[in-house]
């Protein structure tokens, strides 16, 4: 998760299509975790300590961009129950 939150943007991507593509590769990420890891990353996102390198990552996008990853890790549970899981 870090990695795609701080690699710089590809040779040719703007910072809307680069940051477009860092929140679809997060959500792609986020789609292979379970219901527990779903909810660890949030936890740790909700503690918000400044010495996590993963939230201080996260913190970087914008508004919009987080709240949209957030409601997806949310969602873990039903993802995995419409899947049969």
């Amino acid at each position: 998760m870090i990695t795609i939150l701080t690699r710089p943007l590809r040779p040719g991507e703007g910072h809307q299509i680069g940051n477009a593509n860092r929140e679809a590769e997060l959500r792609d990420l986020f789609a292979t975790l379970d219901p527990l890891q779903a909810r660890e990353v949030l936890r740790r996102l909700d503690v918000n300590r400044s010495d996590d390198a993963l939230v201080r990552a996260f913190t970087r996008m914008v508004v919009e961009r987080r709240s949209r990853l957030r409601a997806f890790l949310a969602d873990a549970r039903r993802r995995q129950a419409l899947q049969g899981g």
